[in-house]
């Protein structure tokens, strides 16, 4: 379990970002675009401001503007200097450059209020967002959730620092009462960037800040904020043990707190939550002062039992509070994620379930098994190494977000990135996918950009046998492997006939059974040769002895259909479930 402060996932992958990049520039998590600020600020009198822009490809300024569509409302189109619609108060120059380092000014003239506009960096298939402000704009008052639904402008809010990501440029998440928010950048007292350890700013404390709204993505977020007043909170989560999830059999977890307030620890529990979480005990009790752990600090205990799970894994907030005397109250939530039986290995999840575990909260890494549906952008990625695509239960592509699982940006078998040389994925092929859930636009999705990866493929879990598909069919060794797996679904398998049995094919029955090995030679090793078992000729049609060939020792073939494994023989399953799907390369 992680104490996350109900951090959401989008934050820590922005704020990872900032922590990787040079000292004197703000980091985005592009490596081919970047720039020293994002945010820049002009007095009203007017005057000029210099950026510095780092690019691996030519790049173009463009401001953002709007302009009625087809329906008559208004859609966001981005112009370049030239264009009726640039702000006429702000000038840029240079607006474009080639790769390498630039300088970029930004001069607005003189103005009596205050003034914002947007503009966009682009590079290549890279963006960066700036913010040109003039003058000091006028804070309003608001909740979490009016500053979500409300315009870009500047705000003031109070709400509770819920997890701190970024402890130098200042960068945590903000909730009240009616939702949560992303602040991205805190200015010191003195309006300084990147000094937000000396604010004493630590989870749970009561903050009031102002700044402008601005939306990455979905996220919301208040940039560079000015912090107008600070109550420290009562009580502290100093950590939580054990730090990784609860096993699915249960087991307990314990809190360690500094308690400010003369009330103690109070403890919230949902009626939800008590039906498999349960407060064990809150006693004293002492930990390593994290400031120097040769020496020790009181602390409070707050331990939880927790069943175990035999459904799906389990995700939740648990809220805790003090207050003292005067009045005053504090609270923090913990995150609180256990495994479930289902989505490991041996029961793997459907499709439908796991959309489920991750809407109800669940993040933990899973197993999740279905049939591949449709390709995103054409599966897999050289460039990336990475791949998308959506899988269900039977193969259907639904335009169902309750059905339809993304796996997204996922990495191939083996866990390792895939290349040219690994076949590509196809719809209709059977696969088992591990790796951390979430949901992105009402999308539930495995976690991107490598997080996931492909454990299998139609029961195999190398390529170094083929995969079962129609452009990279099993060979005898792959149809062995893949029925030993278990794979459910109709695979493709190709290779010499080495042996037939009773003749081959039968006119009283219409099918036949024989052997196939990879280089034609029949040793009797059932773990290289696979048994076409009673199994239709071309199309699935019947063998007519009067107009269809016999087989013979020495033909190629692919079969396609089910398999099974049948006293130790992997074969296809029998009765004409399976078929020819070329003899000697005819269809």
């Amino acid at each position: 379990m992680k104490l996350r402060y109900l951090f959401s996932a989008l934050a820590a992958v922005l704020t990872f970002g900032l922590t990787s990049c040079d000292e004197d520039f703000e980091a985005t998590y592009l490596d081919d675009l970047q720039v020293s600020k994002s945010y820049i600020a002009i007095d009203a009198e007017g005057g000029a401001e210099e950026i510095i822009v780092r690019a691996n490809d030519v790049w173009e300024i463009k401001a953002y503007a709007t302009e009625k569509d087809e329906n008559g409302k208004d859609k966001v189109i981005y112009v370049d200097p030239s264009s009726d619609k640039w702000p006429s108060w702000v000038n840029v120059a240079p607006a474009s450059g080639e790769a390498g380092e630039a300088k970029v000014t930004f001069s607005v003239s003189e103005k009596n209020d205050s003034r914002s506009h947007d503009f966009i960096i682009f590079s290549g298939n890279n963006t960066q967002r700036l913010t040109v402000q003039q003058g000091v704009l006028t804070p309003s008052e608001a909740t979490c959730a009016e500053i979500i639904a409300g315009p870009e402008k500047n705000y003031r809010v109070k709400g509770t620092v819920k997890s701190i990501a970024n402890t130098i440029y200042g960068n945590w998440n903000l909730a009240d009462e009616t939702g949560e928010i992303l602040i991205y950048g805190t200015l010191d007292k003195d309006g300084k960037a990147k000094n937000f350890a000396s604010l004493g700013i630590e989870v749970g404390d009561e903050v009031t800040v102002e700044g402008p709204k601005k939306v990455y993505g979905t996220t919301v977020e208040l940039v560079d904020v000015t912090v107008i007043k600070i109550k420290k909170s009562l009580l502290k989560i100093e950590k939580v043990e054990p730090a990784d999830a609860i096993p699915s059999e249960g087991g307990e977890f314990t809190a360690y707190c500094t308690v400010k307030g003369t009330n103690g620890v109070l403890v919230d529990l949902t009626p939800e939550q008590a039906k498999w979480i349960s407060l064990k005990s809150v006693k004293r009790g002492t930990m390593p002062n994290p400031k120097d752990e040769t020496l020790s600090m009181d602390v409070t205990l707050v331990t939880f039992n927790v069943k175990a799970n035999n459904a799906a894994p389990r995700n939740t907030d648990i809220i805790l509070g003090s207050s003292d005397e005067k009045g005053n109250s504090s609270s923090v939530s913990i995150n609180v994620s256990q495994l479930g039986m289902l989505g490991t290995l041996e029961v793997p999840m459907t499709p439908e379930e796991a959309i489920a575990a991750a809407k109800s909260g669940a993040t933990a890494p899973v197993y999740v098994k279905g049939i591949v549906s449709q390709l995103v952008k054409g599966g897999f990625d050289s460039g990336y190494g990475n791949g998308s695509f959506w899988i269900s239960t039977d193969g259907k592509f639904n335009e169902n977000l309750d059905k339809d699982f993304e796996v997204y940006q996922a990495l191939w078998l083996g866990n390792k990135k895939w290349t040219v040389n690994n076949p590509q994925i196809e719809e209709g092929a059977e696969v088992i996918i591990y790796g951390p859930l979430t949901v992105y636009n009402g999308t539930a999705e495995t976690q991107g950009k490598g997080a996931a990866y492909v454990y299998s493929v139609n029961g195999v879990t190398t390529d170094a046998n083929g995969i079962g598909t129609l452009t990279n069919p099993f060979n005898a060794v792959g149809g062995v492997q893949a029925a030993n797996g278990g794979v459910t679904n109709k695979v493709y398998v190709q290779g010499t006939v080495c042996e037939l049995v009773k003749g081959g094919f039968d006119a009283n029955y219409g099918n036949g059974s024989f052997w196939i090995s990879e280089d034609g030679s029949y040793k009797g090793d059932k773990s290289v040769e696979f048994e076409a078992y009673q199994v239709n000729y071309l199309g699935g049609k019947k063998w007519n002895s009067e107009t269809d060939p016999q087989m013979a020792v020495g033909d190629n073939v692919i079969i396609y259909g089910p398999l099974t494994v049948y006293n130790g023989t992997a074969e296809t399953q029998g009765k004409g479930a399976a078929y020819i799907y070329s003899h000697n390369g005819k269809k």
